[in-house]
């Protein structure tokens, strides 16, 4: 089986196969795990009849990572992650895209990106200790976001002494095993969460991890 780091590189090619692939190391009761996770029991049930249902949306999110270069219904025509059905109309209209993620919601992602973290990650740490310690690296850094009244609500704008940016910006928090370079923590909020925020709850979950 190829690792890791391999199934990455394979999937930047960005072909169908290679995506699938990727597989291999998300297991599908992650999938099932994650979805539970934010899913009602209606929404399973409509798991069965669209084109783009929630575990198709989960990857549809994977594959935004990916491949930031490229258009979300690029991302979902070209990887072919909506399901077929009968019929004269392919595809997925663009505006279904949007929508499937809205029902997807944030829930099921974070719980899948907290398995992964688990067993890429902290399994790594363990297993190749310094000093029986498990190293980890803490860094941070900013992001601008679209330029909504939302997100400036949300996250802020960073001043100057003559005027403020453009664009809002988010603080990024990550917590890194340094063996396996593999992110086993992940915090985003508000552009004033600095240093001197590091009592909130946010920081305390990274400052106490493992």
């Amino acid at each position: 089986m190829r690792t890791f780091p391999e199934a990455i590189a394979d999937v930047l090619a960005f072909t169908p196969e290679a995506f699938t692939a990727l597989g291999a190391h998300l297991k599908p009761e992650w999938f099932v795990e994650a979805l539970a996770a934010g899913a009602a029991g209606e929404e399973q049930v409509e798991m069965r009849r669209r084109k783009l249902p929630l575990d198709r949306a989960l990857w549809l999110v994977i594959g935004m990572g990916l491949f930031r270069d490229r258009s979300i219904q690029e991302v979902v025509e070209h990887l072919e992650i909506s399901l077929p059905r009968p019929g004269p109309k392919a595809g997925v209209a663009p505006s279904a895209i949007p929508q499937a993620r809205e029902r997807l919601g944030s829930s099921p992602v974070q719980h899948l990106f907290e398995l992964t973290a688990e067993h890429w990650a902290h399994s790594h740490a363990k297993a190749e200790p310094w000093r029986g310690l498990s190293l980890y690296g803490l860094d941070g850094s900013c992001l601008r976001v679209p330029d909504t009244a939302e997100n400036e609500a949300e996250f802020g704008k960073p001043k100057s002494g003559r005027a403020r940016s453009g664009y809002p910006q988010v603080r990024v928090v990550g917590l890194m095993a340094l063996r396996a370079h593999t992110l086993a923590g992940l915090s985003v909020g508000a552009l004033i969460k600095g240093r001197r925020h590091w009592s909130t709850p946010c920081g305390r979950r990274f400052l106490t991890s493992r």
